[in-house]
């Protein structure tokens, strides 16, 4: 799981499987530790697919993953994956809050 202080949009990522083909990879989205967002993707272990999923306003995310089967030839049947290139947005509130704490800071530099 990661989680933010601040509210953030997650647009998505590459996942990809480590041993098993099929993998399911649920991914949750909370604001305040209400369920706002969940969805299922489905990876392989032969590369990364991109996934979108553009969860607004959410605070934190959470991975599970289950099933699959073990990829022919491989040592280990675990059901590890990974995320590559995640990719995030800042809420608007957490943005201006960040801009004028950056303006303060400059003038306060003068």
């Amino acid at each position: 799981w990661l989680s933010s202080v601040t509210p953030f949009t997650f647009n998505g990522a590459y996942f990809t499987a480590v041993w098993r083909d099929g993998l399911n990879v649920k991914v949750d989205g909370y604001l305040n530790d209400v369920l706002a967002y969940s969805t299922t993707v489905i990876v392989n272990t032969t590369g990364p697919t991109w996934y979108e999923f553009n969860y607004a306003n959410i605070d934190e995310l959470r991975f599970s993953a289950s099933g699959g089967t073990q990829h022919e030839g491989y040592k280990y049947n675990y059901t590890q994956f990974v995320i590559d290139n995640f990719t995030y947005v800042p809420e608007p509130t957490a943005l201006l809050l960040f801009t004028l704490g950056t303006v303060l800071l400059k003038k306060r530099n003068f």
